[in-house]
């Protein structure tokens, strides 16, 4: 009925098989970020499963931008922060959104992982910025009672252009 964040919660997922996508989503839970810098979270690896092999250098782009978000928002979740930073040094997009429009940082707010929300902001992404629902990472921390979150996100100096960790 309702998809939303529920903090000490457990999430189930139905990952397809192919690909390794199951074993970017475990090792991004558990913060394997060795393990996960072999799983074509960056451009290095791209092409070492077969389907990134069959795939055109524009495709093979968005497919890595599209697995280094998946295993960040999963990281930011954790608060593997050692994690979240590899990724971001990585490329990882802090602006990237699920379908639903929520980011790592809101995502991070939820969960009271404030190492990750600084690092995350840090590297611009947007306390502000809006899910489809309309509810920012600072709203959301609020709604959760995450007071640490909310403090860590009001307060964390804003990047410079292009930033990353």
């Amino acid at each position: 009925m309702d998809n939303d964040f529920v903090p000490g919660g457990t999430i189930t997922m139905r990952i397809w098989r192919q690909d390794g996508w199951g074993h970017l989503v475990a090792a991004a839970a558990k913060g394997d970020t060795m393990k996960l810098a072999q799983l074509g979270v960056t451009e290095e690896y791209a092409g070492t499963s077969p389907y990134a092999k069959i795939l055109g250098p524009e495709q093979k782009k968005e497919w890595v931008a599209h697995r280094a978000f998946v295993a960040l928002f999963v990281a930011s979740h954790r608060g593997h922060v050692n994690t979240v930073k590899f990724l971001l040094s990585h490329g990882a997009d802090v602006h990237s959104k699920t379908p639903l429009g929520r980011t790592a940082l809101h995502v991070a707010a939820i969960m009271g992982h404030c190492e990750c929300i600084e690092l995350l902001v840090s590297c611009g992404a947007r306390a502000l910025d809006p899910d489809c629902e309309g509810q920012t990472a600072v709203k959301l921390a609020q709604l959760w009672g995450q007071k640490q979150s909310e403090h860590a996100l009001m307060h964390v100096p804003r990047p410079p252009a292009g930033a990353r960790p």
